[in-house]
């Protein structure tokens, strides 16, 4: 990916694991975690450059209403498909590259990178989410990051044009979402 302008830019990265689902709360304050802090730099300069969407399994209002505690308005993502809308999350994910021009998808369980590679993006699996860095990995993603820092320099480095996107690897036939 590098950044785009025109119409086909609105959604180059689709992001999922901006915030924790790990942790219910944040810690003293006891209410439902919103943008994990490192990564809201990062998400206002994607939103600047070439945009990102987010898919959730969660209901629209209130992802909307988690990510805008956290984020500037020009800093919210572009596109959000939530359960409210119709389809599984490969067909939402297909609709962001053929309709967006969408390449990667950042999740944190072996089913959202089979998920990304069937609908033609690079999977990258964040391990401070859901699932282990070992189950992460045996799902295969294109690039498996540990920690939010490391999500954050990548974005950084996307935004900047410093890394390249690796190109996603052809889905497994044998594995199903």
């Amino acid at each position: 990916m590098t950044p785009a302008s025109g119409p086909g830019a609105a959604t180059r990265t689709p992001a999922r694991r901006w915030s924790c689902g790990r942790c219910p709360t944040w810690p003293g304050r006891g209410e439902p975690r919103g943008v994990i802090p490192e990564l809201a730099g990062p998400l206002a300069a994607l939103a600047a450059g070439p945009g990102y969407a987010v898919v959730t399994g969660s209901h629209h209002t209130t992802v909307r209403a988690l990510l805008a505690r956290d984020l500037a308005p020009e800093a919210m993502p572009r596109v959000l498909l939530s359960r409210d809308e119709p389809g599984g999350k490969t067909d939402k994910l297909r609709h962001l590259r053929t309709r967006h021009g969408a390449t990667v998808y950042v999740g944190d369980t072996g089913s959202d990178v089979r998920h990304a590679r069937a609908a033609g993006l690079t999977a990258i699996a964040v391990a401070y989410g859901y699932a282990s860095r070992e189950d992460l990995v045996a799902a295969g993603p294109d690039r498996p990051m540990d920690t939010p820092a490391d999500l954050a320099a990548w974005c950084h480095a996307q935004t900047s044009g410093d890394d390249p996107v690796p190109a996603p690897r052809p889905a497994p036939s044998d594995r199903s979402m």
